[in-house]
């Protein structure tokens, strides 16, 4: 089941994107000592023929994002794999479980 979202760029003018979304799969994922099921989304940008064109004869295309979100009572925010600007390395955002450390 394929969804169309927009989002706004900044390059360096706002502009506003169409996003393809599309659900990969379940994977688990641990946190905090839980294991639970995630849903897998591919984020993909969907560009007009003008820039797919350019794109094209630039032999640059717009990168595919990854996003995983736990899909329970309130969906949760689990991961993100992606560039967070053209060109950029490709960045892994996770959950972090608060350990408390306790002082002797």
């Amino acid at each position: 089941m394929n969804e169309t979202i927009h989002m706004v760029g900044f390059m360096p003018d706002p502009k506003l994107f169409e996003v393809q979304i599309t659900p990969v799969g379940t994977e688990r994922m641990q946190a905090g000592g839980i294991k639970k099921q995630v849903i897998h989304y591919a984020l993909k940008p969907k560009l007009g023929w003008f820039l797919r064109s350019l794109g094209f004869l630039l032999r640059r295309a717009p990168p595919e994002y990854h996003l995983w979100i736990l899909k329970e009572d309130v969906p949760a925010f689990m991961r993100f794999e992606g560039p967070f600007y053209p060109d950029g390395p490709r960045w892994r955002i996770e959950q972090v479980s608060p350990h408390l450390q306790t002082k002797p």
